[in-house]
C-alpha cells in the first residue's frame, strides 16, 4: 500500500535510494559526444492546485520544451529546499505544503538552454498549493519560460520529456491518494 508521510524530511541521498528509480536518456536531446558531461543532481517540483485540479508546468517556447518545475540541487542543499527555491524562482509561488517524494530517476541529456550535457539523479517532490499568493518572477526567468496551469489529467501529455512524463505519472498517483483521503475526511 502506498503511504504518504506527513512532513517528511527528505535528505539529498534520497535521490539515489528513492522509490521506483529508473534511468532515462533524453530521446530528443541526448548527450552530445563532443561535449563533456556535467554531473548534477536535480529536483522536479509538482505543484498541485486543489481548487482548479491542475498542475503547474513550464512552457519554454525558445527550446520547444514543456516541463515540470526543475532545477539543480546545490551542494549540501536538501531536496525540499531546492524544490521550494526553484518553485519560487520559476513561478513565484511559495505557499506550498509538501505532500511527498513521488519518485526518483537518473537522467542524461543535452541541456540546450545551458549548452552542456547533464547526467545525475532527479527527485520528484509533490506539493499542494495553499494559496494563490505569488511573488514577482524575475524578467530573466520569464524570458526563459512561462508558468502554465495544466489540468491534472492532461499534464502527462502536456509535458514533452519522457523522464518528466514518468515523474508526473507517479506524482498523480500520490495526488489521487491525497484527494481520496480528503474526500473521506481523513
Amino acid at each position: 500500500m502506498t503511504t504518504i508521510i506527513p512532513n517528511p524530511v527528505i535528505p539529498r541521498e534520497a535521490i539515489e535510494t528513492g522509490p521506483k528509480i529508473r534511468h532515462f536518456e533524453d530521446r530528443d536531446d541526448p548527450p552530445r559526444p563532443d561535449i563533456q558531461t556535467e554531473e548534477r543532481d536535480s529536483v522536479n517540483a509538482v505543484i498541485y492546485n486543489p481548487y482548479t485540479n491542475s498542475i503547474l508546468c513550464l512552457n519554454w517556447p525558445r527550446h520547444s520544451l514543456r516541463t515540470l518545475i526543475i532545477g539543480g540541487v546545490e551542494k549540501d542543499e536538501e531536496l525540499e529546499a531546492a524544490a521550494r527555491r526553484e518553485a519560487k524562482e520559476e513561478t513565484g509561488y511559495t505557499d506550498l505544503k509538501l505532500l511527498c517524494m513521488a519518485a526518483t530517476v537518473t537522467v542524461s541529456f543535452y541541456a540546450k538552454h545551458k549548452g552542456v550535457n547533464r547526467s545525475g539523479g532527479s527527485a520528484c517532490l509533490v506539493f499542494i498549493l495553499n494559496s494563490d499568493s505569488q511573488e514577482k518572477i524575475s524578467d530573466n526567468e520569464l524570458a526563459l519560460h512561462t508558468p502554465v496551469w495544466v489540468d491534472k489529467d492532461k499534464a502527462i501529455t502536456f509535458i514533452n520529456r519522457e523522464a518528466q512524463q514518468y515523474l508526473v505519472r507517479q506524482a498523480i498517483q500520490y495526488i489521487d491518494i491525497y484527494l481520496n483521503r480528503q474526500a473521506a475526511g481523513a
